[in-house]
């Protein structure tokens, strides 16, 4: 539901902050919304090192890269807890 709600939210607003869009009618923009929450960088030592790119880093959505970075987290922290438990079953076994 919130994702629902978000994707409206940017369908609706960008006529507001994307300047290429202010001139399109509301029906327009909320028919034909476009993704707004990637970022793309453009880094002059990077076009230098691949000049194929322009000197763009490539693109990224912000919200899969923290749910990525937040399941990798949750998968470590699952090994490092067995871990722990493990060394105070071992602790408890010789005291």
């Amino acid at each position: 539901l919130a994702g629902i709600i978000g994707n409206l939210t940017d369908r609706i607003l960008q006529g507001f902050f994307l300047p290429a869009y202010q001139d399109q009618g509301f029906l327009t923009r909320l028919a034909q919304g476009y993704v707004v929450d990637f970022l793309d960088f453009k880094l002059p030592l990077y076009g230098k090192l691949f000049p194929q790119t322009g000197g763009h880093w490539p693109s990224f959505n912000v919200a899969d890269s923290c749910i990525c970075i937040a399941a990798f987290l949750l998968i470590l922290s699952t090994f490092l807890s067995e871990k722990k438990s493990k060394k105070e079953q071992e602790a408890e076994t010789k005291a």
